[in-house]
């Protein structure tokens, strides 16, 4: 179904004012957790970083508490870090021990994140410093970290870097680093994908039906659970998944004035 403009436009402001909403519970739900609090507020204060959203820190909190994921991989160092860490602190005061791998390609960022981590929480996870380089799938171009480890099979992914423009030409595409992961995997992968609608729409094609969508209100995209039978497996049947006439018929005769 189509959606007009007026439609759009009052999605969108409904969508805000439930944003908002969600943002201050989430923002009191996070202020019950004293431990999670207190780290996101020294962390916060010391690298002045501005972060995400408490709903996203909220989301990423309860989901490691809750699906108890063993490998995670973040692509983007920031806040997000000490969130998830704090959740793999807590998860093993329960039996559950788990690892995240968080790549970051500003190495400002990147030595701010190391040098002001809460130092209880270092354990939790294992930071990559790396560039980020092109990548292409079929019809498909895009970017990724370089030096992601291969050597883990992830369980949950989080992204939320790095920027998604193009070395050799700036043009804005999607994030890649989902697809290598589940090339490679045996086991299901979820992820969520921190308000990039280019990578969403870049995965909603590449993978099979059902496997993308996307919350407005939390602006957050959904991926999964994917292994690699998940991918489409070339060209041709993503083009074909279009249908038998994706583009809207024309006629020659009209460019050449009905000749």
């Amino acid at each position: 179904m189509r959606i007009s403009r007026i439609h759009k436009y009052v999605l969108d402001v409904v969508d805000k004012k439930r944003r908002v909403r969600l943002e201050r519970q989430a923002q009191g739900k996070i202020r019950e957790q004293t431990a999670l609090s207190a780290v996101l507020d020294s962390f916060i204060e010391k690298t002045q970083a501005s972060g995400a959203s408490y709903a996203d820190y909220l989301m990423l909190y309860t989901y490691v508490r809750t699906r108890k994921p063993k490998e995670i991989l973040e692509c983007g160092t920031g806040v997000t870090t000490v969130v998830m860490a704090q959740a793999l602190h807590d998860n093993e005061k329960e039996g559950v021990r788990g690892r995240l791998t968080s790549m970051e390609d500003i190495k400002n960022y990147y030595e701010n994140a190391l040098s002001s981590f809460p130092e209880h929480l270092k354990k939790y996870v294992d930071f990559v410093y790396s560039p980020k380089v092109e990548d292409y799938y079929h019809l498909f171009r895009g970017v990724r970290y370089r030096d992601v480890p291969s050597d883990r099979q992830y369980e949950f992914v989080y992204i939320d870097g790095p920027k998604t423009s193009t070395l050799s030409d700036k043009q804005k595409t999607f994030d890649f680093d989902f697809i290598r992961v589940i090339e490679h995997s045996e086991i299901p992968v979820f992820a969520f994908v921190d308000t990039r609608m280019s990578t969403c729409w870049a995965l909603k094609h590449l993978l099979k039906e059902g496997k993308v969508r996307f919350d407005y209100v939390n602006q957050v995209g959904i991926i999964g659970p994917c292994t690699k039978d998940d991918l489409q497996p070339h060209t041709n049947k993503i083009i074909a998944a279009l249908g038998p006439r994706p583009i809207k018929g024309g006629s020659i005769k009209e460019v050449l004035g009905g000749r």
